[in-house]
């Protein structure tokens, strides 16, 4: 990935990225918004502060647009703010994490020139791109589609890549269960598994093994956690 030491450093502190980033990005702005009980400021987790919340909460939808490959013309609309201003915030994200950017940029390069992309080792899955044929150049439009697509399918392919992993892994657990859990949904990257009341600690508990387990194997770090949620629905 891009490597990025901001991001690194947070996730092997267990400090809260989104948080972090909108600290860095927005500066002066975060540092005055902070409140007397900022547990930010306190130890580097998400806080309750209502200026913070709304500075994270942009930082956050930059971070998570990017990896579905959006435009400042999706985050305006996402934010509910103009596309001008949308596109300062992405300048300025970019101008924080320029490795962040550089890996993007990178990624869009080889999906236009090769014209396919490929998920992280030792999948390597491939995504192959067939605006305007193989051999006939391509055109503007043609060009920014798979510029986009590139940008997110390195993402959110390897991402499935470990999601995919992750319920091989837990199968054959699921398999001896019998009637105390279920594998019924996959939502993206979640895993929902129907269980008995009485035994969903454990299962929450062999869910996040799994899943950390697959992200290993990829990522080759243990830096990837899953976040278990017990509940009677699912929520998003």
């Amino acid at each position: 990935g891009a490597q990025d030491e901001v991001w690194l450093d947070a996730l092997k502190n267990g400090h809260d990225l989104h948080s972090i980033c909108a600290a860095l990005v927005f500066g002066e702005k975060w540092d005055s918004a902070a409140e007397e009980t900022c547990e930010f400021a306190a130890s580097k987790q998400k806080c309750g502060c209502k200026e913070h919340k709304t500075l994270r909460t942009r930082t956050k939808a930059i971070s998570f647009g990017l990896a579905y490959g959006a435009g400042p013309k999706s985050l305006a609309q996402t934010l509910e703010i103009s596309e001008r201003d949308a596109e300062a915030l992405v300048e300025l994200y970019f101008t924080t994490f320029p490795r962040i950017k550089g890996w993007l940029d990178n990624n869009a390069r080889l999906a236009v020139s090769k014209r396919e992309s490929r998920t992280f080792p030792a999948f390597n899955r491939r995504r192959k791109y067939t605006e305007g044929g193989e051999k006939t150049p391509l055109d503007f439009k043609q060009r920014m589609a798979i510029d986009r697509k590139g940008r997110n399918t390195v993402i959110q392919g390897t991402a499935a890549d470990m999601t995919k992993l992750a319920q091989v892994l837990l199968r054959e657990e699921l398999v001896q269960a019998r009637d105390e859990a279920r594998l019924v949904a996959v939502i993206h990257d979640e895993l929902l598994v129907e269980v008995r009341e009485d035994v969903a600690d454990k299962w929450a508990a062999r869910v996040s093994d799994a899943m950390e387990r697959a992200a290993k194997f990829v990522l080759k770090n243990d830096l990837c956690k899953a976040t278990p949620e017990i509940g009677t629905h699912w929520a998003k």
